[in-house]
């Protein structure tokens, strides 16, 4: 043994321990305090002379960080991952998207390459899994990652909003795999273009499906041998070892340690004992990741990362931005209720295990630029101290979220919920030919986008390949039209289809006929659908073209083409909610035909995003009812499967109420779902 390892060892791990203890004492995340502990032990800090070779730590931060990403791959498995997707996958998708195009954008505005600002948009796109965990648990609505098995709850109630935020957090976990991927051939193929790159990749993928090929034949296997028949050490050995190996081979092989440490863990997940071994793992886990974080902490010059305070003021603000947005109208895309949403875009603030496996990756690299540890301990800093803050105040921000929300977008909201509900749930007799088409038009959409993508990335080499002027034009201005000449028509394509997925999901979620003419609830729907489909594909194309493409204009096209149909989706937002308002309005008539006229007009208006056996209910609030004195949002009536569309009140009508009510004794109530669910909802209401 050397003899500096120990005594550095011991100062580390000393240091990480006191950290530990003083933040959970003061309720402050334990991975800034890690931070915080290598900054101290770095050379700009106080205690600089008390670990004598800083190489002994860096060596150990591998170590770390291959277990950290060994253990985020245990937790990759197919039946987990198809669970968490009907609510958490555009949630999720969408929420990343538009924080790394945020990041792109503001590097592109600091002047950065393009190396610079493909860094900066994979620093912002996970949200620090650790720091949003302890986040929840200090609001004490951590409901347990068991519960991720019924994704269905984060629709139900303002405390489930904990299985929405867990399943989003492991789906970016997963697609930063892939996002530190690409990045690593980015940075690979800098020097040697887009033939680089193309090589790098189609070397990244040979290298993939080998591993898995070879891996999940061996693999789980040996994790199975491991965990029944040689005990506990054994299995800890084997985990850690395969780790390890995974991680070195992905190194050895020219990719990121992080990439082969996490397809080593999802391909022992395979084995079906990823919590067990998880479990195994954790005290190595929870010994060798702090060193990760002392280590990056260590590599921060803190004067020369005061002087990035812009950069870090500009990435740190896109970051804030694009989570709070991006899990706000993520979630609403999803199908949770506005409070839901806004809770989730709160929660997913805080930056943090990513950002520093960035940092480490270009530094590794040797990419130029400003000091990447100390930028991304920077932008962690600041997210984490104002995600710590929004946390606290979390329900009375969504609160003040909710209640913004216009009448028109509430009612329609509740219809939308319903139509993504009938969309996910499993039907008895699917109609024919119907998968067919979505194969069809899935795959249009794939080809054109991919003709497009290539098109515009090989005009520069062809310009280069050429090296003459055609008809006196410059080369790249000649590629440069040609290529966006032909690209045009797949571009008309691709956003066509795009609206025929679109009408389809409407025809799909109300069981209307192709032939018949939708009605508003139909129409509104479908403007809904192209809205977010459009918005997705169009960030998806932002963040694939834009080191060639001026991502500022492209982003301002997107802005403008989702302002058009933002406008067109208000006007039948408000044609919906016009109707539902005058049927309203003439429930409350004395006469029984005007009623019973009313309640059929209602009926129609929202049928065609409900269930087909739909009828409405008036309940009137007695004195001394259960409902009495509580806010509408407490009493959880689509937990029963019913919602509430309006309230009468002193010849008022509210369409539709706002969760923050607070009913009386006199309100009228009327509800919307099938004839059990109204039973339930009224006993809960009524009492008994």
């Amino acid at each position: 043994m050397p003899p500096s390892l120990l005594p550095d060892l011991a100062v580390v791990v000393s240091c990480a321990a006191l950290v530990a203890w003083v933040s959970a004492r003061l309720r402050v995340p334990r991975v800034l305090g890690y931070l915080f502990a290598g900054i101290l032990l770095g050379p700009s800090g106080p205690a600089a002379s008390a670990v004598r070779d800083p190489g002994v730590v860096a060596g150990l931060s591998d170590a770390g960080v291959a277990v950290l990403m060994f253990v985020v791959g245990l937790r990759f498995s197919l039946a987990h991952l198809r669970a968490v997707l009907p609510v958490a996958g555009p949630a999720g998708v969408f929420e990343m998207l538009l924080t790394m195009s945020l990041g792109w954008l503001a590097a592109a505005s600091l002047g950065w390459p393009t190396v610079g600002c493909a860094a900066a948009a994979a620093m912002l796109g996970s949200t620090s899994t650790a720091m949003a965990v302890e986040n929840l648990t200090e609001g004490h609505r951590a409901g347990g990652v068991e519960r991720l098995a019924d994704p269905g709850a984060a629709l139900r109630g303002r405390l489930a909003v904990a299985p929405l935020v867990y399943g989003v957090l492991l789906l970016d976990d997963l697609l930063m795999a892939v996002v530190l991927v690409a990045l690593s051939s980015l940075v690979a193929a800098r020097e040697e273009g887009l033939g680089g790159l193309l090589g790098a990749t189609v070397r990244l993928f040979g290298i993939a499906a080998g591993a898995i090929a070879l891996g999940r034949l061996v693999l789980p296997l040996l994790a199975r041998h491991a965990t029944l028949f040689l005990g506990r050490e054994a299995l800890v050995l084997t985990s850690v070892g395969v780790a390890f190996g995974a991680a070195a081979l992905a190194s050895a092989a020219g990719f990121p340690i992080v990439f082969g440490a996490f397809l080593g863990g999802a391909l022992v997940a395979e084995s079906g004992l990823g919590p067990r071994i998880e479990r195994a793992v954790g005290p190595v886990r929870d010994l060798l990741v702090p060193l990760f974080f002392v280590a990056v902490g260590m590599g921060v010059d803190v004067p020369r990362a005061l002087r990035q305070w812009e950069v870090v003021a500009a990435l740190a603000g896109a970051a804030l931005v694009g989570k709070m947005l991006g899990g706000l109208f993520g979630g609403l895309a999803a199908g949770v209720p506005p409070r839901g949403a806004a809770l989730l875009g709160l929660y997913l603030l805080p930056l943090g295990e990513f950002s520093f496996i960035v940092a480490g990756l270009l530094v590794s690299a040797g990419v130029p630029g400003p000091p990447w540890p100390a930028v991304a301990v920077g932008i962690s800093l600041v997210t984490a101290v104002v995600g710590a803050v929004v946390a606290r105040r979390a329900e009375g921000i969504a609160g003040v979220v909710e209640a913004a929300f216009p009448g028109p977008l509430r009612t329609f909201l509740q219809a939308y919920g319903i139509a993504l509900g009938r969309l996910r749930a499993p039907r008895a007799s699917p109609v024919p030919g119907r998968r067919g088409l979505w194969i069809w038009l899935l795959g249009h959409v794939a080809a054109d986008a991919a003709v497009v993508v290539a098109l515009l990335w090989l005009a520069r080499p062809a310009a280069d390949w050429m090296g003459v002027a055609p008809l006196g034009i410059p080369p790249r201005t000649f590629t440069w039209g040609v290529a966006l000449l032909v690209a045009l028509p797949f571009a008309v394509g691709l956003f066509r289809t795009v609206g025929a997925i679109s009408v389809l999901l409407a025809e799909t979620a109300t069981e209307r006929p192709g032939g018949a003419s939708p009605g508003p609830a139909a129409r509104a729907l479908t403007l809904a659908f192209q809205l977010v489909l459009t918005v997705a594909v169009g960030l998806l194309l932002l963040l694939a073209t834009a080191p060639v493409l001026p991502s500022r204009k492209v982003a301002l096209a997107l802005l403008v083409g989702a302002a058009i149909l933002g406008f067109l989706l208000a006007r039948a937002m408000v044609r919906l909610h016009t109707r539902v308002r005058i049927a309203v309005r003439h429930m409350g008539d004395p006469s029984p035909a005007v009623r019973e006229s009313a309640r059929d007009s209602l009926a129609v208006a929202l049928r065609e995003a409900w269930e087909h056996d739909v009828v409405t209910a008036e309940v009137v609030l007695p004195e001394g009812a259960p409902a009495v004195g509580r806010a509408l949002g407490d009493l959880d009536l689509s937990d029963a499967g019913v919602t509430a569309i309006a309230l009468r009140r002193d010849d008022r009508d509210l369409v539709p109420p706002g969760p923050a009510l607070v009913l009386r004794r006199g309100d009228v109530l009327v509800l919307l779902g099938d004839r059990e669910a109204l039973a339930r909802a009224t006993a809960r209401l009524l009492g008994g």
